[in-house]
């Protein structure tokens, strides 16, 4: 008498049993617990016999290969389902390009980017498996807590003696570009010391120009953040910060600082290129501080001030910029490439990459990591002992670390100072990692995607379907995706097409299902 094969069992070798489908369902769970080291390691094992058992038994066939791929060897109904699954996987890409355009398309590719851009930071500074992630041509000069707390202000406003000093010092030791992070514009209090009031607005102002006159000695530039409100009907301090701006503009510059906000968590995920104003009845770019400084830095004061001057000609020519213009790099790095940008719509080329973080995040989030050892605290700079080699030819971006002064941005790789977003910013431009969507390749990929994995669709059964479907959901795309997105900053969304034609096979199974049990009800009648 033959023996009756167990319910559970495996019916041929591509057909999976019960019990190897819920080890790997307890294998993907475990994921997320280290601990569980002997499920894993059962888990990858009946993976691994399965999938040698496909590839002897059935795969390694010369007349099944050759009919996987020939369509005229398949029967009708392969035919049909093959079609349905091309279908599916295009109407899914298409979905997911359209869908890109609204407010849940948004959400969940910025989802998707804070996943793939905190790992790509994990892989790069934590695990120090990018050998330069930091431009050795940056230096932070960081005012933090002992700064202001030991200054005339004791915290309350930032201490303008100190930063007037800081920008002297770093362009009388060679800095080549000198950023400034804050906003003077606004008068503060006088302070009592010595037996007499002292005024550090007007000592500020004296500091300020004499950084400016040795900036057009040394040949350096300084760059400053552009006020929010114009001059106009201004008095006082600051008209006379804003004449000073004007009289030393040749070695003065002022750029945008701004960033673009979710409208949903409020993280900052955008830079912004450039914000148009209208300057004595012209139209005029103000490029981001880190484009600026990145021009500055690439070119000499001569020549960066040819490349923005063209831009200003564009600008008034077209009252806009040209989408996609570019800006030529010093011929190390690819050029930077400026895109019209809105607030409710994507700008792929302008999401950061961070490369840069305050120690504390790193320590603290992350548990440690490569230090680039970039951050100078201003009590260091004037010191007499400070290393003068250490700044010469170098960009210095001074700004505030201290929390209470509320310059702080939740970004996806955690909370930093708005100082340290410029510097990620420069960073990019620097290194040439600005995040690019190669639409050809991106085509590319998705049709060969479609293709095989309609392919695969056809001729596996539901079980291996499923278990491909999860294994190159969980174990293939996101590697690649992150591979693609570290290395050439590619920016991919390779596994929805996956998702549709897995939704495809689940829906012809369940009709194939209905079919049969309608067969059977009729066979018993």
């Amino acid at each position: 008498m033959l023996r009756q094969k167990s319910r559970f069992g495996p019916q041929n070798p591509l057909e999976p049993d019960l019990f190897h489908i819920l080890i790997f369902i307890f294998w993907i769970l475990a994921q997320k617990e280290r601990q569980i080291k002997l499920l894993r390691l059962l888990a990858l094992r009946q993976l691994g016999s399965y999938i040698i058992a496909a590839f002897t038994f059935k795969w390694l066939s010369p007349p099944s290969l050759r009919n996987f791929f020939d369509w005229r060897c398949w029967p009708s109904e392969k035919r049909r389902h093959f079609l349905l699954n091309l279908l599916w996987g295009v109407a899914i890409a298409v979905a997911l390009h359209l869908i890109s355009y609204t407010g849940l398309g948004q959400q969940i590719l910025d989802e998707t980017y804070d996943f793939l851009v905190k790992t790509d930071f994990r892989r790069a500074v934590i695990q120090g498996k990018d050998d330069t992630p930091v431009s050795d041509s940056i230096r932070l000069v960081l005012f933090d807590k002992d700064t202001y707390e030991k200054s005339p202000g004791q915290g309350f406003w930032t201490p303008r003696e100190v930063l007037g000093k800081s920008v002297i010092r770093a362009v009388e030791l060679g800095a080549r570009v000198v950023l400034v992070d804050f906003r003077l514009d606004k008068a503060v209090p006088l302070y009592y010391a010595d037996g007499a009031f002292v005024e550090e607005n007007q000592l500020y102002l004296s500091l300020l120009r004499q950084a400016a006159d040795l900036a057009e000695k040394n040949g350096a530039i300084i760059i400053l953040p552009r006020p929010e409100k114009q001059p106009g009907a201004a008095k006082g301090y600051t008209r006379q910060y804003y004449e000073l701006l004007d009289e030393k503009k040749a070695v003065i510059r002022q750029g945008n600082p701004g960033v673009f906000y979710s409208r949903t968590d409020r993280k900052v995920r955008h830079f912004h290129f450039y914000e148009m104003v209208k300057d004595q009845g012209r139209n005029r770019p103000i490029l981001s501080m880190a484009i600026l400084a990145a021009i500055y830095q690439w070119h000499g004061i001569e020549k960066a001030n040819g490349i923005i001057a063209e831009l200003e000609r564009q600008a008034d020519r077209f009252g806009e910029l040209p989408d996609g213009i570019s800006i030529p790099s010093d011929g190390t790095v690819s050029d930077i490439r400026l895109y019209h940008q809105e607030t409710d719509r994507e700008c792929l080329p302008a999401r950061f990459k961070f490369r840069i973080a305050p120690r504390e995040l790193i320590q603290e989030d992350y548990g440690g990591g490569f230090d680039p050892q970039i951050d100078i605290p201003p009590s260091v700079l004037l010191s007499e002992y400070f290393d003068t080699q250490s700044i010469q030819g170098k960009t210095v971006l001074i700004g505030s670390a201290y929390k209470p002064m509320g310059d702080i941005h939740v970004t996806p790789v955690g909370d930093m100072p708005g100082i340290f977003l410029i510097a990620n910013g420069m960073n990019l431009f620097l290194e040439g990692n600005q995040i690019y969507e190669h639409h050809g390749i991106r085509l590319l990929t998705v049709g060969i995607l479609i293709v095989l994995l309609a392919l695969v669709f056809v001729h596996l059964s539901p079980a291996s379907a499923g278990l491909v479907l999860t294994t190159i959901i969980l174990l293939l795309m996101t590697p690649v995706s992150i591979w693609l997105f570290s290395e050439y900053g590619m920016f991919l969304d390779l596994w929805i097409p996956v998702l549709g034609i897995g939704i495809r096979g689940n829906i012809a199974n369940a009709e194939k299902f209905i079919k049969n049990v309608s067969q059977t009800k009729k066979e018993d009648d």
